[in-house]
This record gives C-alpha cells, structure tokens and sequence, in this order.
C-alpha cells in the first residue's frame, strides 16, 4: 500500500508539473502582458541584499521593479522548462528574470497567472 502511494504521489506531482508546463508554455507563446503585482518583501530584500554583495553580476532589482512597473511583464520559458517573469521589454532571463513565485499573488488581475504562481509556490 506505501508503494502505491509513493506512485499516485509521484504520478500527481508529474501532472502537476506538466499542467504547469503546459500552463506556462501557453501564457509564453501568447506575448500577454499583464500589470506588475509586486513582488513579496522578503523577496526583495534577499535579492537586495544580494545585489549589494555581488554588484554588477544582475541588473538591480529597484531597476527591475522599476521597468516591470513600467512595462508590465510576461512569462517566459527558459532552455531548460524553467519558468521565468521579465519585464515586458526584456528578453534577457539572465539578468532580469524573477520568478513567478516572487509575485504578490493576491494582486494579480489575470486568472492565468495567478494559477501559475500557485504552481510555483508548491514547488518551495
């Protein structure tokens, strides 16, 4: 019965991913951009911290909030299936990506989205 349940476990994790793939992979494809949410304070300030410790390896995350603000974002896949936010403008997942665990989810507008933030967030 255990191994069983290690299965239905691994089977629903599998599907989850790949719902969350598929999810992504559309919201990518369709060049939709949504409004910035924000992003979750301790976020900010360990990406802060960080920028301070490594300067000049990212683009700042002030300059990243400022642009997505600005731009709005959009959802990008990466080589590797990785799920990435950018401001709308940027196709650089290298130095301007967050995740989209990182959103504030309760401001998010688009239904969409806000389901794959949830997916990101199971995945801590």
């Amino acid at each position: 019965m255990e191994e069983l349940n290690k299965v239905e476990n691994g089977d629903s994790k599998l599907s989850r991913k790949k719902e969350e793939l598929e999810l992504a992979r559309e919201l990518s494809e369709s060049g939709e951009k949504f409004p910035f949410p924000g992003i979750k304070s301790d976020v900010y300030e360990r990406i802060s911290a960080d920028d301070k410790e490594y300067p000049g390896n990212v683009t700042p995350i002030d300059i990243i909030i400022e642009r997505c603000k600005n731009e709005g974002i959009k959802v990008v896949l990466g080589r590797n299936n990785d799920v990435y936010i950018l401001p709308f403008l940027s196709d650089n997942i290298i130095e301007d990506s967050l995740l989209p665990r990182h959103l504030l989810h309760n401001n998010v507008t688009s239904e969409n989205l806000k389901k794959l933030i949830s997916f990101d967030v199971g995945h801590i």
